[in-house]
């Protein structure tokens, strides 16, 4: 980095993360406004081009942050820009250049109708935030960025997400990017520095700067008094930034009594007193300006009427922006229609993979005539990442008595969101009032979706046969809509159910018959990649582990092919497990074998991370903490546990924090700090208590024993097992066993302490 001669005094925190911007990113919050020039004299010190976004200008569009950030690459709402580039960045297989071709579609409103009828993260949404990361990866390679996002509240969810993919992971260097806002409360924004910070191992990588208070001045002169002053009045009567094709619209002049090209002029005079600016195809008053009526005034909702009218005049009807506009527009002008706006705001919002910026509209649209609000609005907070808002939501909408079609897939998201939540009960009871809603309706797609679920939760309880049975259900609904990948998804994870029931030659053959429906490796559906995670699961089940080895790689090697970060970490997860299923005690192997875990399970944190998936990171955590354990790296083990902790307290999994401290006290035993050891069951202990984990609360107890066993307080030992048998004999005849065990270890602590 150059020297920062020309900097000030409150810049000096940015030095230690700009100094080695040209190897990773950084991110600056700034905790009040800067000027223009301190942070151009920030991005000239660090050998960086200078890019100011206004994320009010862009927040309504998806990607639009990050796609203003590089214009000169990625094309803006009417196209351009240096398409080969990108294609390049896009990387390898027909999966990313698919993905690619989704981008660009939503990028200019023409999104194919059928994406649209698939949930966003099942349709490629996610995949179309990794290929925008590559391609910001790609440009800081041919030029640093220092990016400066203004009002960086309304960052949007997919420049939030591309960000977070680019700055955590190790593909970041040459991008820095400055915050400047209210960014408190704003939920994507503070999760993407969280996720950063998280990452920072290799030293700092996030700075707060407190810029001065700005120095007062005389300001730009005001224009004459006239029409200039009347539009900007206009102007500030919309709650955001406007498409400056607006001024010129014929229903606007009409509405001001003036001719179009009067409007053109009476902007250029707005822009030349530094009143207003033009932000790529937006206007944006730059504030400073009060308005001569109140917000809530008629004159004020006539005026946003009014530019509702222009909006509707010069943008198609299928604009990335138009939904959103139109929705704050009537919103503000108090049109009788405004909450239905909204919801379609909030449909296109779902539909566009932006689900912060659907949940604020679906929240705005209370008195909808849309039946289906109450589950877009569940679906918005599911898909936000707050499951207990979700389910809250769904139970709120399942309590009013909708209607079946309605009802089913509340039922589905209440079950999702319960299952988020470590309530399996709970997800278990509403996957089946959805499945036997979507009977009644016979609505095919619902009961794919719904059996698909129920059947891996019966899977999950052991219940093989059940699951076959429903998985093949879920597997003939999809095929009766033509939903050949779903359909191949279905019967793959029924040849898993199969394999595990210890039916192995018809596990292949169903394995086989799913294979036939998802033949093409190339095939970018994220169903069809899940059956190739899948084919790994039932291969290890049959005992042919090489086989399974070969098809995990494959898995993960054509999910990195099509852009897909979800179904790659799940693939390289599942072999960092093969791999520590397959240590042997001793000999070269073993070191090959901790080797290629450790390989895997860091592959799957540095995704999860560029995702902002903190339950996926701490997953990788969790087999790196026992590939550490099993290659006696004590320090390394612990070191995992305590990310584990904080990660599993970041996504509100209970039961995990309590796994977590549970091995943190034996793992802390084993090193002989049997103090430590008992403080840690106790947290366990604690946790599990307050939770009401009654079997957790069991193993905490067992915990507890060994640590006080060590610490010679036998007494104590024995009413810890106690405890123990006592909570396994409440749980019923499933837990006799662990029951039985406690008992016998009790009675011999008795023996031993009596010889």
């Amino acid at each position: 980095m150059r020297g920062m001669s020309n900097t000030h005094e409150w810049m000096s925190p940015a030095q230690g993360v700009l100094a080695s911007v040209g190897d990773r990113g950084a991110i600056l919050v700034l905790e009040g406004p800067a000027s223009s020039d301190d942070l151009a004299a920030l991005a000239e010190g660090a050998d960086l081009e200078l890019v100011e976004v206004h994320a009010a200008s862009w927040g309504s569009i998806t990607d639009g942050v990050a796609r203003a950030c590089a214009p000169e690459f990625l094309p803006g709402p009417t196209g351009g820009g240096d398409l080969g580039f990108c294609a390049d960045a896009a990387g390898s297989g027909v999966g990313a250049a698919r993905a690619w071709q989704d981008l660009q579609a939503r990028w200019s409103g023409a999104v194919d109708g059928d994406a649209l009828a698939m949930p966003p993260d099942d349709q490629g949404f996610r995949r179309c935030t990794e290929i925008l990361a590559r391609i910001l990866a790609e440009i800081g390679e041919v030029g640093g960025r220092f990016v400066v996002v203004r009002d960086a509240a309304k960052f949007d969810e997919g420049s939030a997400r591309a960000f977070t993919s680019l700055l955590a992971g190790r593909d970041g260097s040459g991008w820095v990017l400055a915050l400047e806002g209210d960014i408190e409360h704003a939920l994507q924004v503070q999760a993407m520095i969280g996720t950063v910070e998280r990452a920072c191992a290799d030293g700092d990588r996030v700075a707060r700067l407190q810029p001065p208070p700005p120095e007062d001045g005389d300001g730009p002169n005001l224009p004459k008094r006239g029409s200039a002053v009347e539009l900007l009045d206009v102007l500030a009567a919309a709650p955001g930034c406007l498409p400056a094709e607006v001024v010129g619209s014929a229903s606007l002049a009409a509405y001001r009594g003036t001719s179009p090209r009067s409007g053109w002029l009476d902007l250029q005079g707005l822009l030349d007193a530094g009143r207003a600016v033009l932000d790529g195809p937006v206007v944006r008053l730059t504030g400073g300006w009060t308005p001569s009526t109140d917000d809530d005034s008629a004159v004020a909702r006539a005026d946003c009427r009014a530019l509702r009218d222009a909006v509707v005049e010069v943008l198609p009807s299928d604009s990335p922006i138009a939904a959103a506009i139109g929705a704050s527009l009537a919103i503000a002008g108090g049109a009788p229609d405004a909450a239905d706006r909204a919801a379609a705001a909030g449909r296109a919002a779902l539909a566009a993979g932006d689900a912060r910026a659907a949940a604020r509209w679906l929240s705005a649209a209370g008195g909808s005539t849309d039946a289906e609000l109450p589950a877009l609005r569940t679906r918005a907070a599911r898909q936000s990442g707050d499951a207990e808002e979700a389910r809250r939501l769904a139970l709120e909408g399942l309590k009013a008595g909708p209607a079946h079609d309605v009802s089913g897939k509340l039922h589905l998201e209440a079950a999702l969101a319960a299952v988020s939540t470590g309530r399996v009960a709970a997800a278990r009871r509403h996957a089946a009032e959805a499945a036997e809603a979507s009977d009644a309706i016979d609505d095919a797609p619902l009961a794919s979706a719904t059996k698909l679920l129920l059947g891996q939760m019966q899977e999950e309880d052991g219940d093989y046969g059940a699951a076959a049975k429903t998985l093949g259900e879920a597997a003939q609904a999809a095929e009766r809509w033509g939903m050949g990948p779903e359909a191949a998804r279905a019967l793959a994870w029924r040849a898993v159910c199969m394999g595990k029931a210890g039916a192995g030659p018809r596990a292949m053959k169903e394995l086989q018959l799913a294979r036939e429906r998802a033949a093409d490796p190339d095939d970018p559906h994220p169903a069809a990649l899940d059956v190739r995670v899948l084919m790994g699961l039932v291969f290890r089940d049959s005992g042919s582990r090489e086989n399974a080895r070969k098809a995990l790689t494959m898995a993960a090697t054509k999910a990195g092919e099509h852009a897909d970060p979800v179904r790659e970490a799940e693939a390289r997860l599942l072999l960092a497990k093969f791999f520590l299923e397959a240590i042997p005690i001793r000999g070269p192997e073993r070191g090959e074998a901790l080797r290629d875990g450790r390989e895997a399970a860091e592959a799957v944190i540095r995704i999860a991370r560029g995702m902002g998936r903190a339950d996926l990171e701490a997953e990788g955590e969790a087999l790196l903490g026992e590939l550490s354990y099993r290659a006696e790296d004590w320090a390394g083990a612990l070191g995992s546990l305590d990310r584990q902790g904080v990660l599993w307290a970041l996504v509100g999994r209970a039961n995990q924090q309590v796994d977590v401290a549970i091995r943190r006290s034996r793992l802390t035993g084993r090193k002989g700090d049997h103090e430590g050891a008992f403080k840690a069951a106790n947290e366990a202990l604690m946790l599990a208590t307050r939770r009401r984990l009654p079997e957790q609360s069991a193993q905490a107890q067992l915990a507890r024993a060994d640590a006080l066993q060590m610490l010679d307080r036998s007494s104590d030992a024995l009413a810890a097992l106690a405890e123990a048998q006592r909570i396994f004999t409440g749980l019923g005849d499933g837990f006799a066993a662990q029951a039985s065990a406690a008992e016998e270890r009790a009675r011999n602590l008795v023996a031993e302490a009596r010889g």
